[in-house]
């Protein structure tokens, strides 16, 4: 039995992606330096505008994650809400809206000094055709993940009922 247990274990461990282990920041970033490199390769930038471009994107990409709101939770209660606490939550809106442009023109004038515009134009249009791909992405890791958590949840209860009925019918044998 105790064979079995450690077999599973091990089995599980394996099949764990070794990124899961990675944090969050560092996965992003690395993530964030392929992408840099792909685009890279599209713009048809040369080695050293591309390091620097790399080093770039990266950087932006950093400042836009610390831009992200906390919570992805959208306010389903808004109906409860008072005009003030709406008419702050919009404010708030536009605030962050306007942090989000002032950086967009900051790395564009960063970008304009290694790209043409035509290039800056193609790594925006390139960035928002990933988008809905990468969003897309993340829900079908989500189901997986949720898939995976209830076979884990499923097979933890089976070798529980296995362990109870062989200690019953040890239990049982022990009585005759």
């Amino acid at each position: 039995m105790n064979r079995l247990l450690i077999t599973f274990a091990l089995l599980l461990a394996a099949g764990l992606p070794a990124a899961a282990t990675e944090p969050a920041a560092d996965r992003r970033e690395e993530f964030a330096q392929k992408q840099a490199r792909m685009f890279a390769d599209k713009l048809g930038l040369d080695d050293v505008t591309a390091d620097k471009f790399v080093k770039l994107f990266v950087k932006n990409q950093r400042e836009k994650w610390t831009l992200q709101p906390e919570g992805r939770n959208p306010d389903r209660n808004r109906q409860y809400k008072t005009d003030a606490q709406i008419d702050s939550a919009i404010n708030a809106q536009f605030v962050h809206s306007q942090k989000i442009l002032d950086m967009r023109k900051k790395y564009y004038k960063e970008y304009r000094k290694l790209l043409t515009a035509k290039q800056v134009q193609m790594l925006y249009d390139q960035e928002s055709k990933m988008a809905p791909r990468m969003r897309n992405a993340n829900k079908d890791i989500r189901k997986r993940a949720e898939i995976n958590r209830k076979k884990a949840e499923q097979t933890r209860k089976k070798v529980a009922e296995r362990r109870k009925a062989k200690a019953a019918a040890r239990n049982k044998a022990k009585k005759q």
